[in-house]
């Protein structure tokens, strides 16, 4: 197993604890603070300005402590944990393409991570204001980097999908004798 490979399972694992972490000790005390509101950047198919403000103004009556804290490290660690092992994914499994194309295919999960760093920024600026004073605008902004970002990993993971179903099919037409019969 080379270097990158290693990594590439370091970086999964990490993700995947990091997840189930976020998951099963972060977001229920998000959930508790917000009155069962799902935080914004969780929203794969985006929310609206009002969406937003009600979000912050229930965090903001109870204190966002939990939110709070959340975006103040965990929000700042998980992108580049997901973002890294995508990109790690996607190099390894396009062994033999060519350099450029393999370059191109494993930006895209790290452009995912720089929009979830994009989306945080924005995220953030609204929690540290007065969210009955949130403007629309801001909440605009930040939803379309939320759906940027899920696009972004939903095309990573597609990427993912078609190189191993490439993988697969070139795979079984090795394995097919000259009659068409399995060797």
């Amino acid at each position: 197993m080379n270097a990158l490979t290693r990594l590439f399972w370091l970086f999964s694992i990490l993700t995947i604890a990091h997840f189930a972490y976020i998951h099963i000790f972060i977001m229920p005390g998000i959930l508790a603070d917000s009155g069962g509101i799902p935080p914004l950047d969780t929203a794969i198919t985006g929310y609206t300005a009002a969406e937003a403000k009600a979000f912050f103004l229930a965090i903001e009556a109870s204190g966002n402590t939990s939110f709070a804290a959340f975006h103040a490290f965990d929000d700042r660690v998980f992108p580049i944990l997901y973002g890294t092992a995508l990109a790690l994914a996607v190099w390894l499994l396009a062994d033999g393409w060519s350099k450029p194309v393999r370059i191109i295919l494993a930006i895209t999960p790290l452009l995912a991570t720089a929009v979830d760093y994009l989306e945080n920024a924005k995220i953030v600026a609204m929690l540290k204001m007065d969210a009955a004073q949130i403007p629309e605008s801001l909440a605009d902004a930040a939803n379309s980097m939320t759906t940027t970002k899920y696009t972004l990993i939903g095309i990573s993971i597609g990427i993912i999908v078609v190189i191993l179903v490439k993988r697969l099919v070139a795979g079984s037409a090795r394995q097919t004798g000259p009659d068409n019969e399995k060797l």
